[in-house]
């Protein structure tokens, strides 16, 4: 399971906020986003509250950075696989 962030940078206010928060899991992130928005931002706990903090989490920049580094690895990978069979002569037959 990807880990789960918000970012207050994402959401300009008058504080200048910079903090962001990450979990393994969605309820996890909104618990500690509501202790942030009370203690920091003057919020109220509210359903509201948490239903905007849940439509506000993303796939953590990590973990999205490492799968585009894997399969950008991975394409490089094959890439150097066909320009050596190619370059050796190498025949690929498929049998029946």
């Amino acid at each position: 399971m990807a880990r789960m962030f918000v970012d207050c940078r994402d959401y300009p206010s008058e504080m200048n906020c910079t903090v962001a928060i990450s979990a393994d899991t969605k309820e996890e992130l909104v618990d500690a986003a509501v202790q942030h928005a009370v203690a920091v931002h003057g919020h109220h706990d509210s359903p509201q509250l948490r239903q905007e903090l849940a439509k506000m989490s993303k796939p953590s920049r990590a973990t999205l950075t490492m799968h585009a580094s894997f399969v950008s690895g991975a394409q490089r990978s094959m890439s150097a696989a066909r320009r050596s069979a190619s370059s050796s002569g190498a025949v690929h037959c498929a049998s029946h």
